[in-house]
């Protein structure tokens, strides 16, 4: 009884995904270059197409992974990275993720921020500033991290879950917390 019942679930689970993937690989491979096996889990939310991705091969999109890449942005996921539910990849200047990287869910990668210095102008009607991130080989991120404009975070780095990372990240260094802070390295 075991045996059919996980039988069943791991049935359900290879269905949905080529369901998923079969349905949202051929419209985005018009826009962006992907390799082969990328697997989607359920629904890709894509908010922009405009700008340029490279999505590797064997990339993994957990479901509601929210991407857009507006005018002049350019993403580049390398092969074998994993990107779980819920994340956000916003970009509007350049994100690398490297390869074999792990991303948990509800994390936002954004390189980009509203500009909000004129006292006398409303936020939304300052536009935006952007600035790179750099994500290595072989990083984890684990679930609800924030990664601000411009942050470069080193290959084997770890990021402690719920953390906002406002400084570089050296590799193999391991930081948590609000702001993160280095607590070890591996």
């Amino acid at each position: 009884m075991k045996f059919a019942a996980r039988f069943l679930i791991k049935l359900y689970q290879v269905t949905r995904e080529k369901f998923w993937t079969t349905i949202q690989i051929i419209p985005l491979r018009i826009f962006w270059k992907i390799g082969s096996g990328a697997i989607f889990e359920g629904l890709l939310v894509v908010r922009s197409t405009i700008g340029s991705a490279v999505i590797g091969s064997g990339v993994r999109f957990g479901a509601y992974v929210n991407i857009a890449v507006t005018e002049h942005g350019l993403l580049n996921i390398g092969d074998n990275v994993s990107i779980n539910q819920g994340t956000y990849l916003i970009c509007r200047n350049s994100i690398h993720i490297g390869k074999n990287t792990r991303i948990g869910e509800y994390s936002s990668i954004r390189d980009n921020s509203h500009c909000w210095g004129d006292r006398g102008k409303p936020i939304n009607m300052q536009g935006f500033s952007s600035k790179p991130i750099f994500i290595g080989e072989d990083v984890w991120l684990g679930r609800c991290v924030t990664i601000m404009p411009g942050i470069s975070i080193g290959d084997g780095a770890i990021v402690g879950a719920g953390s906002v990372v406002t400084k570089n990240i050296a590799p193999f260094e391991i930081f948590a917390g609000v702001p993160a802070k280095k607590i070890g390295s591996r």
